[in-house]
């Protein structure tokens, strides 16, 4: 087994994990913070599918996805109140 088999491996439990926990998350609480003042699940799954899209290059597995698509795909799932200050 490789260096990468092993990265791919804990990166495909990980984000198997973190699917499970944003199951458990109702969707009407996606955009809330999670602590008062904190950052919302929405907000914290962007950054995460970012970091994914840079691992894909870094391990020379795939190409980052064009950043505008990423950016779409996060304003989608995060919803209109992420922009409010």
């Amino acid at each position: 087994m490789t260096s990468l088999d092993i990265c791919l491996i804990q990166w495909t439990t990980l984000n198997n994990r973190m699917q499970k926990l944003l199951d458990t998350i109702p969707e009407n609480n996606f955009s809330k913070p999670i602590v008062s003042g904190g950052n919302s699940p929405s907000w914290l799954l962007g950054h995460l599918v970012d970091t994914d899209d840079s691992l894909l290059e870094l391990l020379e597995i795939g190409d980052i996805l064009d950043r505008l698509g990423t950016f779409e795909i996060w304003a989608v799932v995060a919803g209109p109140d992420v922009f409010d200050d």
